[in-house]
Parts: structure tokens; sequence; C-alpha cells
């Protein structure tokens, strides 16, 4: 009779040191810091793309703006929930284990301590701005056949006048288009002919 007594004792004592150990051990454990992301902006201007549209025989060079896309970094200090196994344990003991951990993952979010913010670069490139007539741009056009280059210039409302050069006969099929930007040379698109004949 004694000895049931005594291993009841033991079973009691070892269910009230359990109670509990997943919000205690969060408690005692120590800080871990980490960084989490915050808002997400535009950066500095990097470069443009062209693009030549083409409608009824009207040819319009276009450019759409990119942007480094920037991301603020948050350094935060935080306890960590502890204890998962133990409050897993502690579920079939009228459903405490659950409680225990909920009060764990409670202090571990209420101890959370922003440490700083600093604004980063995500990596990414992003449109920033809206696509607008590219006017008064040099064009330079290819024509690998007859290895020949001519260069125009875009007009006010950003077209480009190939009308005769698309009905011109010769071995020239096809005319490569390029924007020529300072000392950089970017290439557009090309242009079939024989789809205008």
């Amino acid at each position: 009779m004694q000895l049931k007594k005594i291993i009841s004792l033991i079973c009691l004592a070892g269910l009230l040191f359990a109670m509990g150990c997943a919000s205690g051990l969060t408690m005692v454990a120590p800080r871990v810091e980490e960084i989490t992301e915050g808002e997400k902006g535009m950066g500095d201007r990097i470069n443009v793309v062209y693009m030549l549209e083409e409608e009824k025989g009207i040819y319009t060079l276009t450019r759409q703006p990119y942007c480094k896309e920037t991301v603020e970094k948050i350094q935060v200090s935080r306890k960590r929930p502890r204890g998962f196994i133990i409050a897993l344990c502690e579920l079939p003991l009228y459903g405490l284990g659950a409680v225990d951990y909920l009060v764990a993952k409670i202090y571990a979010n209420a101890s959370e301590e922003e440490m700083g913010r600093l604004i980063g670069n995500s990596g990414k490139i992003i449109p920033c701005g809206e696509v607008e007539p590219a006017a008064h741009e040099e064009i330079l056009l290819q024509f690998p056949d007859s290895e020949r280059i001519k260069r125009l210039l875009t007009d006010n409302k950003a077209t480009l006048q190939l009308e005769e050069l698309l009905k011109e006969k010769g071995q020239d099929l096809q005319i490569n288009v390029f924007v020529k930007k300072e000392n950089n040379i970017l290439y557009i698109k090309t242009i079939d002919k024989t789809f205008h004949f």
C-alpha cells in the first residue's frame, strides 16, 4: 500500500514539474538576433528598356525606366519558443500542454525588441515610372545582307520614318534596329522586310 502511495506521489511530482516547462524554458533561454524584411520600395534608376512598336505601318519608339528594388532590413532580438516536445507530452493531461506552449509563444512574441533598421537592395530590378515616348533618340539601322548602316532620329512623337526603307528593293530582307546611347549600342528589334512587300 505504501509503495502505491510513493509511486503516486512521484507521478504527481513529475506532473507538477512538467507543467509549464515550455514557457519556463522559453523565459530562461538566451535571446536570439535575426533580420526580418520590412517595406519594399524603389531605389536609384539604373537603366531603361526600349521597345519599338508598329501600328498601321508607323513605328514608335518607347522607353520603360527600371530601378533597383529596395527593402527595409529590420534587426530584432527576441526569445524563441522552447519545449515543444514537452508540451506535446502534456497534451493528454487535459490539454495543459497546448496552454503551456501558447504561453511560451505569447512570451516569445512579447519579448521582441527592435535593434535597428537599414535600407538595402533586394537584388531585383523593377519597372519604375510610366512607359514614355522616346523622342529625339539616335537610331542605328543595320542591313545585314548589304552590310549598310543608316542613322536616324526619332521625331517629336518618337516615331521613325521607315516607309521608304521598307519599300526599297534590294538584297536586304531584314533591318536590325539599335538605339545609340553615349558609348552604348542597344539592340531593340529586327524588322522583317518581307512582311512589308
